[in-house]
C-alpha cells in the first residue's frame, strides 16, 4: 500500500499527514485511525491504476459473527409474522408443503429478510414469531378476508351455494360445510369456502337445517331466493330443506361417488320406505373386500416402505379414493407376498383374481376422469354433465369379453346412469 503514498516531514519531523503519489491529496494519518482512510482513498482515487489485493482479501469478520445485538426492523418482523400465519393457514399438509403457496411465500420473505443482513450475525430464532403470535395473526387474517368477502357478496346479484352435511365418525360431532360460487364479469368461476361449522341446531329436521344455513349466509349478507341456486346431495333432508325460495341442483359428483360406493359395499339399497333394490355385485365386492383387508393390514404393520408404491386407504366421505386404492394395489400386486406377515393376509391375497382386479380398474378409469372433470374449481361444469353421463353409459355397455366382476358392475352402474342424470 505504501508505494502509493509518502509521509510528510517538516524540519525532519514526521507529521500526521500523508500524500497520495497519484493525485497529491493530503490525508490524515494517525496511530488511532491506522490505514482505514488510506484504503478508502485508494479505492476511490480516479488516478490510481492498481488496486491492492489485500483490499479484496477475506477478513476475520467474514468467518466469525459479531457479538453486537442486531436490531431487526419492525416492518420486517411483521412481514415474517404475516407469512408464517399464512403458511399455517394455507398449507396444513405433511408431504406437499413445499409445493404450497404459503410455504413458498414464507421462504421468499425469509430470503428477502436475510438478504438485508448479509454481514450481520442475525439468528433465525430472532426473526421467527412465537406460535401464539402466529395463532393470533391467523385469526386476524381470517377477519380481514371475511370483511373483504362480505364486500364482494353485497354486490352479487346471482350466486350458487354448495351445502354439505356429515358426522365425524369418532367424535360423533355433526358438521355443515358451506361454499360460495359465482361467475364474475370476466366469466371466471370463483369459489370461496364460507365455513365448516359445527351443527348446533335443535334437531336435524329440514326446517332447522335450512334455518341454520340461512343464519350462516346472513353473516355474509347473502339471502336465498328463487334466483339463487343451491347444490347439495339428494338426501331427503336436503331435498326438503331447499325445496322453497331457491333452485336446488343435485350434486353430480356426490351422486357418482354414492353409486360407486353402493356397487362395492352394499348388498341392497333402500330407495324409500317401501322399495328395496338389490345390488348384485358380489364378485366385485369380494375383490374389493380382500384388497381393503390387505391394505389395512399392511399399513398397520408399517412394512409398506418395502413396496415400490405406498398403499392408500380411502375416505368413506369421498369414495372415489377407493379407485386410487385399487389401482395402486394392482401395480404392487406381485410385491405384496414379501410384506404379508401372517397366514390370514396370505389367504386374503390368494382369494384375489389378478385379472378381475385389472378389469375392474380399467372399468373405473372413465369414472375417475368424469369425477375429476366435474370437480373443476375454475370453470363451470354444468354444461358437461349430459355429455359425461353419456360417456359413462357407453362405458357400461356389456361385452362378451367381460369378466363376471365387470359384467356385474356394468349392469348395476349402467342401469343407474340410464335411470338418473348424474
Amino acid at each position: 500500500m505504501w508505494e502509493h503514498f509518502h509521509q510528510i516531514f517538516v524540519n525532519n519531523l514526521q507529521q500526521q499527514f500523508v500524500s497520495c503519489n497519484e493525485c497529491k491529496t493530503l490525508l490524515a494519518f494517525t496511530s488511532t485511525n491506522g490505514t482505514n482512510n488510506l484504503k478508502s482513498h485508494l479505492s476511490s482515487c480516479s488516478k490510481t491504476k492498481i488496486i491492492l489485493n489485500d483490499l479484496n482479501q477475506t477478513t476475520v469478520h467474514d468467518f466469525y459473527s459479531s457479538s453486537k445485538t442486531i436490531q431487526i426492523p419492525k416492518k420486517m418482523k411483521l412481514s415474517v409474522t404475516q407469512a408464517c400465519a399464512e403458511f399455517s393457514a394455507l398449507d396444513g399438509r405433511a408431504f406437499d408443503t413445499m409445493t404450497g403457496y404459503g410455504f413458498q411465500n414464507l421462504a421468499q420473505v425469509l430470503f428477502d429478510a436475510g438478504r438485508s443482513f448479509t454481514n450481520s450475525s442475525i439468528q433465525i430464532e430472532d426473526i421467527l414469531p412465537h406460535p401464539t403470535t402466529i395463532s393470533r395473526n391467523v385469526g386476524r387474517i381470517y377477519e380481514q378476508s371475511k370483511m373483504q368477502l362480505i364486500q364482494i357478496c353485497e354486490k352479487l346479484k346471482s350466486f350458487c351455494v354448495v351445502v354439505g352435511s356429515w358426522t365425524e365418525k369418532f367424535t360423533g360431532i355433526n358438521y355443515c360445510g358451506i361454499a360460495l360460487r359465482y361467475v364474475d364479469d370476466n366469466f371466471r368461476l370463483l369459489s370461496f369456502i364460507l365455513g365448516c361449522y359445527v351443527y348446533d341446531a335443535p334437531s336435524h329436521s329440514a326446517t332447522h337445517f335450512r334455518a341454520f344455513v340461512n343464519s350462516k349466509l346472513q353473516e355474509y349478507n347473502l339471502q336465498l331466493n328463487s334466483s339463487k341456486f343451491v347444490v347439495s346431495d339428494n338426501e331427503v333432508k336436503m331435498i326438503a330443506a331447499f325445496r322453497d325460495n331457491c333452485t336446488r341442483i343435485d350434486c353430480s359428483d356426490h351422486y357418482l361417488n354414492k353409486q360407486l360406493q353402493h356397487a362395492f359395499e352394499s348388498t341392497e339399497i333402500h330407495l324409500n320406505k317401501n322399495k328395496i333394490e338389490s345390488v348384485n355385485c358380489a364378485t366385485a365386492q369380494n375383490v374389493f373386500l380382500q384388497v381393503k383387508k390387505i391394505v389395512t393390514n399392511v399399513r398397520r404393520s408399517h412394512r409398506q416402505q418395502q413396496l415400490s408404491m405406498k398403499l392408500q386407504i380411502y375416505s368413506e366421505t369421498r369414495f372415489n379414493g377407493a379407485m386410487t386404492m385399487l389401482n395402486i394395489f394392482r401395480k404392487v400386486f406381485y410385491e405384496l407376498p414379501l410384506v404379508l406377515t401372517n397366514t390370514k393376509s396370505m389367504e386374503n391375497y390368494n382369494l384375489i383374481d389378478k385379472k378381475s382386479l385389472d378389469d375392474i380398474c380399467h372399468l373405473l378409469e372413465p369414472f375417475e376422469e368424469v369425477i375429476k372433470a366435474l370437480s373443476e374449481d375454475h370453470q363451470p361444469t354444468l354444461h358437461r354433465v349430459i355429455p359425461l353421463r353419456q360417456c359413462l353409459i357407453n362405458t357400461c355397455e356389456s361385452s362378451e369379453e367381460d369378466s363376471t366382476a365387470v359384467a356385474e358392475l356394468k349392469l348395476f352402474l349402467g342401469e343407474k346412469k340410464q335411470a338418473n342424470c348424474l
